[in-house]
């Protein structure tokens, strides 16, 4: 399979549970739902309503309770090099270096060292961090940090690229050059991002198309289609179009917010627009 048509995502009718306190939690219902290979998706919804969760059983950390979770059309039940993800707060090695934490993961795959210590310093200059190899996680700033921990996951090579909320702890201008790193990344790979955040504006200017989730147990209230070309500038997010369609998310998972279970078969929207 070529590196362009690999990293397509489906989930057939599968519900998501996680445990709380020895309570099952029913996070996510009967969700079907395809991502194409190469894409990159957005999912907001709130807070609560099973986003992560959802990323962690494309990760194989959490198996579904019913139905199937696919990956280029195999069944994947267990974490694998194929799927690469980052948490919202880093979960570096404070012990190790940056270009260590890099390496980790071919390590463990029995990479020589002088083979991945090269592919990781490549790495981390692609990331912008070119000098700063030797450096210890609590010498790096919140975005150098979240640098490195992209870094960590896109060395394996992973067709699918999974990001819970990588942003939401940093400030806005470099918020603004993370978003922009992550478009550049994408842009040159090709691998297919699922990309979940609380930011409406974030995931509209970022993705192909946008899913929004109710509340727990969360099911799909609408996907947003954003067909503005590529490569995009911060200029849409003033254009009118952008402002009702923003407009119309909100609405949405304030909605979404108010349903969950039975009320929402009854009312799901399921609603397409277009942007662009």
């Amino acid at each position: 399979m070529s590196a362009a048509t690999a990293g397509s995502v489906e989930f057939k009718g599968a519900t998501l549970s996680f445990v709380d306190g020895g309570r099952r939690v029913e996070a996510v219902r009967n969700l079907t739902l395809r991502i194409d290979a190469g894409e990159f998706f957005c999912v907001v919804g709130p807070s609560g309503c099973g986003k992560s969760t959802l990323l962690k059983s494309i990760a194989g950390y959490h198996r579904p309770e019913k139905g199937e979770i696919l990956v280029d059309g195999q069944v994947r039940t267990e974490p694998g090099p194929d799927r690469g993800m980052v948490a919202q707060q880093h979960t570096l090695f404070p012990w190790r270096t940056a270009l260590d934490n890099v390496c980790f993961g071919p390590k463990m795959r029995g990479v020589g060292a002088a083979e991945r210590r090269e592919a990781g310093r490549r790495m981390l200059a692609e990331m912008g961090l070119a000098g700063f190899e030797d450096c210890y996680p609590a010498q790096l700033s919140g975005g150098m940090q979240q640098r490195v921990e992209i870094a960590r996951a896109l060395i394996n090579e992973p067709k699918v690229l999974l990001l819970d909320e990588p942003f939401s702890a940093l400030d806005a201008e470099t918020r603004r050059v993370m978003q922009e790193l992550v478009l550049s990344i994408w842009q040159a790979r090709r691998v297919t991002v699922v990309f979940v955040t609380h930011d409406i504006d974030e995931a509209l200017f970022l993705a192909d198309r946008v899913l929004v989730l109710s509340r727990r147990p969360s099911e799909v209230r609408a996907e947003l289609p954003v067909a503005y070309e590529r490569p995009r500038t911060l200029d849409i997010l003033a254009s009118a179009d952008f402002v009702a369609i923003k407009r119309r998310c909100l609405e949405l998972v304030r909605e979404g917010s108010a349903l969950g279970g039975s009320e929402l078969q009854s009312s799901r929207i399921g609603e397409k627009f277009a942007l662009g």
